[in-house]
């Protein structure tokens, strides 16, 4: 009996191990943290649904996959989906392909994703194929697909993915996790009984706070303010245009501005993202090196575009990535006259002049200035709608020696997507351009992404970079003096100076923004904010120091201290503000006489920020407008560990089911084993004692006589039966 008892126990508990071991909670294992992983795919919402990446709260685990291909792939996670087992996939960057990004995406068994690599010639931009086509000014059916580059049409950044992505770079980490994990423990999972064998798994956390939508998101934030420890679930995405013009507009000048813009930001899937090269960087070097070849002879251009009552706007949009938040805020602004500020008069001769689309005559943008096999062709791409008038000013514009060819242009031609698109939705008549080394599409592959940085990462393109540069900022000068001085050739007095452009390319095509040059001409320096390299735009606390950087330039090329030769505090330079709008001025560091001095400009920021936000929520009748939010996430970790055999669902059924079978078995054998059980023991009590014996003095009571004709058997039932009927009274 003992032996068989024995083998039923030793059965029970190799069934149901199996089942505790798969499940035994993580921390009791002994695991690896990957310390270096610094990009980790992050949640964005909007007035309709939410976007990016996050994991459960305690983290999303899974075996370790590395996609070596395709094919392989497939075989392996058809083998983990009939195992009932989450993985989490390794990918090349390199191999990243618009199918598998789709499968990494909707298939649940996938439980998180690590990405490594570079993609060299591959296609790896995170934005959609049609960039912002929900602010389009053309219908979305019909919006054309520029960006080639995608690896998804809607774009990878704008894909709910409801797991973690995490990309890692370092080359002991991704050894660990490609060598030391998958190969060594996983690799030959299905070429074997897998489930029976260890595995190397992986947990991912990165657990966002915010969920739903923009709206939502707010309302919860403020309702539970003060009852939760995160005082915050998420932020709009928020910063600063910066706007300089030349020569200054007075409240009764005539205005006829030519507007020349760029972005100033760019965006990825991951914090601590650094692309950005052609998306932003080779636009905002020329249009800063233009503003320094003016500035050196700033008198000169002031008085010849006052012969003619026109003027320069340099213009540098922020968010204009993510639905055009900053052209989109000006043309708001614009609108509502108040732009560049609301007015408040003060005397004529102080008070500036307020800019609306009427006084617009041209809108330049530049966009994508990179260089490639094709190096000296660009594309000047006007709307149709506006082809006729355009036309005219598409020609003024181009300059063979630079501009190869121009976009041809028909009545259902489109421009690519652009600030210059914010301006048209509010006023479809603003005559204007897009130059771009885009024709029919974008050339570059990277747009929007991390990995934007192919300038960079080669000594041997910036080194091309600054010449190239040079040479677009010269001719896309010769076409602002042909309008703003009404004649080409006068941008030969206004040389680009490409030292200059040698500085900025150095400065930003880095890895991060410390150069001397910043370090000196940009107000309060600080390294932990202005030198970390980050063109997102970012919430209201995390904003990028880009329009702090781009500020500080534009104060050196055009700013004037002649003007204020008596100023030597600080303080005496911000008490010139107050009492009139025409300058601002600023207190900054001069390098010619190194040491800081009082600059009068005409440079004047204004608030990139949706109008669609209202205090404590979002408008939905400005749902026109961007509504982007930024979710509040917990810090991020990588773990790798070691795990036992894989348990699914069934093999746990089957364990409970036969450790109750062999329950019932060892029930059954004890019965028979002991037939006759011991009759239970009864608790003598005090009143149990005088119970039995009230019971027995009755009993003795009884006359024999009272009991005729009865057996003594049957008189013994009676007594018995008496004496029971007693006990249950008492």
């Amino acid at each position: 009996m003992h032996f068989h008892f024995c083998c039923i126990l030793v059965i029970l508990l190799l069934t149901i191990y199996p089942v505790y071991s798969a499940n035994c909670r993580l921390k009791d294992q002994v695991s690896i943290v990957l310390p270096k992983t610094k990009l980790q795919c992050f949640r964005l919402l909007n007035g309709t649904h939410q976007t990016g990446c996050q994991s459960d709260k305690n983290g999303n685990s899974g075996t370790v996959i590395d996609v070596e291909s395709l094919e392989h792939f497939m075989t392996q996670l058809e083998f983990f989906k009939s195992n009932e087992e989450q993985i989490i996939a390794l990918a090349d960057l390199e191999r990243l392909t618009p199918e598998l990004i789709s499968i990494f995406h909707n298939d649940s068994i996938i439980n998180g994703l690590i990405l490594y690599g570079h993609a060299n010639s591959a296609k790896f931009s995170e934005d959609g194929a049609c960039p912002s086509s929900e602010f389009s000014i053309y219908n979305q059916g019909s919006c054309k697909k520029w960006n080639d580059g995608a690896v998804s049409d809607l774009g990878m950044r704008f894909l709910n993915w409801e797991k973690p992505i995490f990309y890692v770079d370092d080359k002991r980490e991704l050894s660990l996790l490609r060598e030391d994990c998958y190969a060594t423990f996983n690799r030959n999972l299905t070429n074997t009984f897998g489930s029976s064998k260890q595995r190397c798994r992986a947990k991912l956390t990165m657990f966002m706070h915010g969920a739903g939508d923009a709206e939502v998101c707010l309302r919860r934030q403020n309702l539970f303010y003060g009852f939760t420890d995160t005082l915050s679930m998420c932020e709009p995405l928020s910063s600063y245009n910066v706007f300089n013009v030349v020569p200054v507009l007075r409240m009764n000048d005539p205005s006829n501005i030519f507007l020349l813009s760029a972005r100033l930001d760019s965006f990825s899937s991951f914090s601590g993202s650094a692309g950005g090269d052609i998306s932003v960087l080779t636009s905002v070097v020329t249009l800063l090196s233009i503003a320094n070849a003016i500035g050196k002879k700033s008198v000169l251009f002031e008085n010849r575009a006052k012969a003619h009552n026109r003027q320069l706007l340099l213009s540098f949009f922020n968010g204009e990535a993510l639905g055009y938040i900053g052209s989109g805020r000006t043309a708001y602004d614009m609108q509502n006259d108040e732009f560049p500020h609301k007015f408040k008069r003060y005397e004529p001769l102080k008070t500036g002049r307020q800019i609306g689309f009427n006084d617009i005559k041209i809108f330049v943008e530049l966009q994508q200035i990179g260089f490639s096999s094709k190096t000296n062709e660009y594309y000047l791409h006007v709307d149709g709608s506006l082809n006729q008038v355009a036309s005219n000013v598409r020609e003024g514009l181009a300059d063979r020696t630079i501009f190869s060819a121009i976009a041809n242009t028909t009545p259902e031609s489109q421009i690519p997507p652009s600030s210059y698109e914010s301006f048209l939705r509010h006023n479809r008549s603003t005559v204007g351009t897009v130059f771009s080394s885009a024709k029919d599409h974008y050339v570059f592959n990277n747009i929007n992404s991390f990995e934007d940085t192919e300038i960079t990462n080669s000594l041997q393109k910036r080194q091309t970079a600054v010449r190239h540069l040079h040479d677009v900022a010269s001719g896309i000068l010769k076409a602002v003096t042909g309008y703003v001085h009404d004649d080409k050739d006068s941008a030969t007095d206004f040389p680009i100076d490409i030292d200059y452009v040698e500085t900025l390319v150095e400065c930003f095509f880095s890895r991060t923004w410390n150069c001397s040059h910043f370090q000196k001409i940009i107000p309060d320096y600080q390294a932990h904010f202005h030198a970390y390299r980050n063109l997102y735009i970012g919430p209201s606390g995390q904003q990028s120091p880009m329009w702090h950087i781009v500020k500080a330039l534009l104060i050196q090329a055009l700013g004037e201290t002649h003007a204020t030769p008596n100023v030597k505090t600080e303080d005496q330079c911000d008490t010139l503000n107050p009492g009139q709008s025409v300058y601002h001025y600023v207190w900054a560091f001069n390098e010619k006489q190194n040491k800081s001095l009082c600059y009068r400009t005409s440079i004047f920021t204004t608030q990139a920020r949706s109008p669609s936000f209202a205090d404590k929520g979002v408008r939905s009748d400005f749902f026109n407008y961007s509504t982007w939010v930024e979710s509040v996430w917990d810090p991020h970790k990588l773990e790798v560990f070691l795990d036992g055999a894989h348990s699914t669902f069934f093999h746990f059924i089957l364990s409970s089911t036969i450790g109750i079978f062999a329950i019932l078995l060892t029930c059954i054998d004890w019965y028979q084993v002991n037939p006759q059980a011991t009759p239970p023991v009864i608790i003598k009590t005090t009143r149990n004692q005088r119970t039995k014996k009230r019971s027995r003095r009755r009993f003795e009571e009884v006359p024999q006589d009272d009991l005729p004709g009865t057996s003594s058997a049957g008189q013994v039932v009676r007594r018995e039966g008496s004496v029971v009927r007693d006990l249950l009274a008492d």
